[in-house]
């Protein structure tokens, strides 16, 4: 079609019949495509839903893209209706409750200011240049803290607690205005929940050439399934330096882990430095360099209290005690045989005669008493836990029954067994403990597989297996049944040796994960969770010490760690739970691990994409500098370097003008096909 445009005698012009059409034409198209750009972040769709139990339950991204998480929620929901946010820096927490609380808590600050730097820090490793700066997604604006009950002068206490609220959280991102919220009825709910937060930002796979961080328009509902769940650190064996010891913290804060059990003495030391018994740190460590003192110790208790964790003491009697009869020799039980001496140490007493000595104490001495006593109470006034580990396991008869003192003390109490002897002690140890201390016992399962009584409110740890023992012929299954039978606490620790390890098709880090400790027959649900509070990660380490604990220990702890957290049991249709998206959701977690400085053992083949340290430098510098030494301990640690609050507003005003420049187009294209319809008409 040929178009012309005339001009009258008048000079006056005017368009012909085809321009007119062409002009009513690409309006209409125009319209068309403003109308389409506008309606792209605005239409209303149904919700995705995937699980027929949970109608608004969306898997993580694994396979179709989104946010990995570890240990899985409770329930959650990916809104699809809407876009998701971009997450620019700074991110900004705001407590709603009282913003006094703020300063006044370390629990808060602290993890404020620790989420604070490593989202702020995942955003520069992994936005780039190359995005479209006029996208119209907008940016996530805050996200608002609310906490029911702000108590930060208490120490955690979960092992008493029934209430799995304790832990609880929401979280919500409002689609409508850019607010987060988190809301909790506790420090220790918003201490996991802001965990969860972090792992929801993710990298936006939809622009290949355009990385970005964003997060879904999400609610989250969350608690724990167990409230007791925990790793036990032996320092006797090796000493591990304080420095290991938080970063292990970290990682157990990352996994949702609430107790740390200290394994502090044993045969081979004693690394305490004790205010009543200075011997203790001089004679009982390996060296005066390889012991805690009561500052490093409280220190210790400080940093897991602001990660959630409450720290539980074990001091093991009345075996495992060699290191001991090193300060104190005379309480010790004296072996008169060659086979009982087979493991004894030869010490020299003050006359330079040579004295053998076995592991185990003597029972039949009051003098005994009045030093255990002292060495709890110390522990007592340092370790803030209403509980406190006893040990009593591994308790061989071989030395008493070669003692000449105890057999005379038994036939004066007419103790017709070692059974009785043993339990003598665990009496004493349990009235010291309870009606002294004011404190609650936890000992392992040895006294009661010998039928010896137990008071009730006394935690009875599970450890024996026939797959670890020659000598045991039951499961864990057995022992946990018959202790139930008993109406015994229970936690359960049989399946989750860590250091003991497996390689080949049979992942250890699987029969971890499939280890529940509510597996068993002869009692309903009810039951099992009165009784059986969670359980425990043991790594016994005659053969571990800074150099591969953490290896050894991550990311199989974080198997146990979602088994006793998610309610894996309570959602057999979740699709996160399948065997496959498990490995891959775990192979996530690792290297989210390892992109926080922790240095995590792979648990297949490949590399870690986001996370690679050999391939990524900046990933690399800030591993180093999010685990310096130094700064670990400071409450400083995490230096506001970042970009102000101003910015966030700067790119949330660029999201608000792109829509309001298109609204107004839009408005103006009927107005011009408008005036294209009056043009024609004249």
């Amino acid at each position: 079609m040929k178009l012309n445009y005339h001009r009258n005698n008048n000079g006056n012009g005017h368009w012909n019949s085809g321009m007119i059409v062409m002009m009513m034409v690409s309006s209409t198209l125009l319209l068309l495509l403003l109308w389409l750009w506008l309606l792209s972040t605005t239409a209303e769709c149904r919700l995705v839903s995937v699980n027929p139990k949970y109608p608004f339950l969306e898997p993580t991204g694994i396979i179709s893209g989104g946010p990995s998480l570890w240990p899985e929620p409770k329930r959650y929901l990916i809104d699809k209706n809407h876009s998701p946010y971009l997450v620019g820096l700074p991110i900004n927490f705001q407590l709603i409750n009282n913003q006094n609380h703020k300063k006044q808590c370390d629990i808060i600050q602290y993890n404020f200011n620790k989420y604070r730097y490593l989202i702020n820090k995942m955003i520069e490793i992994n936005t780039n240049q190359n995005c479209n700066q006029t996208t119209e997604m907008k940016f996530l604006s805050r996200i608002e803290i609310h906490i029911d009950q702000i108590d930060c002068q208490l120490f955690p206490e979960f092992v008493d607690n029934e209430n799995s609220e304790n832990e609880s959280y929401q979280i919500q991102i409002n689609p409508m205005d850019g607010i987060g919220q988190i809301i909790s009825k506790t420090v220790w709910g918003m201490v996991r929940a802001m965990e969860t937060f972090s792992q929801l930002i993710y990298v936006d796979s939809n622009h290949p050439n355009c990385s970005r961080m964003i997060i879904d328009v999400i609610q989250v509902w969350d608690r724990p399934r167990f409230r007791y769940r925990s790793i036990m650190i032996d320092t006797a064996r090796h000493y591990l330096p304080l420095w290991l010891i938080i970063e292990n913290l970290d990682a157990m804060a990352q996994n949702k882990l609430n107790v740390l059990h200290w394994h502090i003495n044993d045969d081979q030391s004693f690394p305490f430095e004790s205010q009543v018994f200075a011997n203790i740190s001089r004679i009982a460590s390996y060296s005066e360099r390889h012991v805690y003192s009561k500052m490093d110790i409280e220190k210790i208790i400080g940093q897991a209290k602001i990660r959630g964790i409450q720290v539980i003491v074990e001091f093991n009697t009345p075996a495992h005690c060699q290191s001991l009869g090193k300060i104190f020799p005379g309480i010790m039980s004296r072996c008169n045989n060659n086979v009982a001496a087979a493991s004894m140490e030869t010490l020299t007493t003050s006359n330079k005669q040579p004295l053998l000595h076995s592991n185990i104490i003597n029972p039949s001495q009051e003098l005994t008493y009045e030093i255990l006593e002292k060495i709890l109470t110390e522990f007592r006034q340092i370790f803030p836990s209403n509980r406190i580990h006893l040990g009593m396991d591994d308790i061989s008869y071989e030395c008493w029954s070669n003692d000449q003192d105890i057999r005379q003390f038994m036939g004066a109490n007419r103790m017709h067994s070692f059974e009785k002897l043993e339990q003598y002690h665990l009496e004493r140890m349990i009235n010291i403990t309870v009606e002294k201390l004011h404190s609650k016992p936890i000992i392992w399962q040895d006294p009661f597989d010998k039928d010896i009584p137990i008071p009730s409110a006394t935690i009875i740890q599970v450890w024996k297996d026939y797959r670890l023992l020659d000598n045991d012929h039951h499961d864990w299954k057995f022992h946990v049944e018959k202790l139930l039978h008993s109406n015994y606490t229970v936690i359960l620790s049989a399946c989750y040796f860590l250091n003991l390890i497996q390689y080949g098709q049979q992942k250890d880090w699987k029969q971890i994960y499939n280890c529940d400790p509510h597996d068993f027959n002869g009692f309903n649900r009810e039951q099992k969770q009165q009784f059986v509070i969670g359980g425990e990660a043991l790594i016994w380490s005659e053969y571990i010490d800074q150099t591969n604990f953490m290896s050894r220990v991550w990311p199989r702890a974080s198997a146990m760690a979602e088994r006793l957290w998610s309610h894996i049991g309570d959602d057999d249709d979740n699709p996160n739970f399948d065997d496959d998206i498990v490995e891959h959701r775990l192979d996530h977690q690792r290297c989210r691990m390892i992109g926080r400085g922790i240095p995590a053992q792979p648990i297949s083949t490949g590399f870690c994409e986001h996370f690679d340290n050999m391939n990524n430098e900046k990933i690399l510098e800030f591993a180093k500098d999010f685990r310096n030494k130094d700064k670990i301990n400071s409450s400083n640690m995490f230096h506001q370097e970042f970009l102000s609050t101003s910015t966030t507003k700067q790119h949330s005003n660029k999201s608000d003008k792109i829509i309001f420049i298109k609204t107004w187009l839009l408005l103006l294209c009927p107005i011009i096909l408008l005036y294209s319809l009056i043009l024609y008409g004249t």
